[in-house]
């Protein structure tokens, strides 16, 4: 559900996944390399097994940062329309359906999350449940935050939009914060390109010419 997978069939299909590979990796590294020795066959299928075992699971996990990373994105723009519809004087579930038909075509994955707690709040499941439900299935750290923000909210009697207002400019603060770090930590990540890709060819346009001079030298004096 996290990786955005929330059929019935979907651990059936991981599953069976997880065993195909296993059995499919093995057998094309054993069968594919006809002309060594049998020795280097099995090592082959070994690894083989450790790489159809370790795929399926890595793109699950990936799956998984991607699906949380979109949601996490749409979450401020969620929360500037739930300000607006709520600070206009409809209800916080009215706000939810609203926002989450406005927010179809442009998150689909936020808004798919938020037509479910409408949908259980409707089949008489608490706000509390269907809210701690959302985060469930997502498995994002802002929507625990914020939920745990609403629920704190709705005990006390204090205002819904100002929750939301506040848990908006936090988010985006938090992204801003985020792609500062990133662009912080561009130069570390690029020595290693510049390193394998760039350096030797400058190298080689640099020291090619006199290189070769030092060689035709060479090649006189041995004359």
């Amino acid at each position: 559900m996290q990786a955005g997978y929330d059929s019935p069939q979907a651990p059936l299909a991981y599953s069976m996944l997880r065993l195909i590979s296993l059995v499919v990796f093995p057998l094309v590294a054993f069968v594919g390399f006809p002309n060594v020795g049998f020795m280097q066959r099995v090592m082959y299928a070994v690894l083989g097994a450790v790489v159809g075992l370790v795929l399926p699971i890595g793109y699950l996990h990936r799956s998984v940062r991607l699906h949380q990373q979109k949601i996490r994105r749409s979450l401020p723009d969620a929360l500037d329309l739930l300000v607006v519809c709520v600070e206009a004087g409809i209800s916080l579930d009215a706000a939810i359906l609203r926002v989450a038909k406005d927010m179809g075509f442009v998150h689909p994955e936020l808004s798919r999350e938020l037509m479910i707690v409408n949908r259980k709040s409707n089949a008489g499941v608490t706000r509390e449940e269907a809210l701690r439900g959302m985060w469930t299935r997502t498995g994002v750290e802002e929507i625990r935050t914020l939920v745990s923000s609403l629920i704190q909210s709705e005990k006390w009697g204090t205002s819904n939009s100002r929750v939301l207002r506040i848990a908006s400019e936090t988010l985006r603060r938090k992204r801003r914060q985020a792609a500062e770090r990133r662009a912080a930590t561009a130069p570390t990540k690029m020595v290693i390109p510049l390193a394998l890709l760039i350096f030797p060819a400058l190298f080689v346009v640099i020291l090619g010419p006199a290189a070769l001079n030092i060689i035709a030298g060479f090649r006189g004096v041995v004359q």
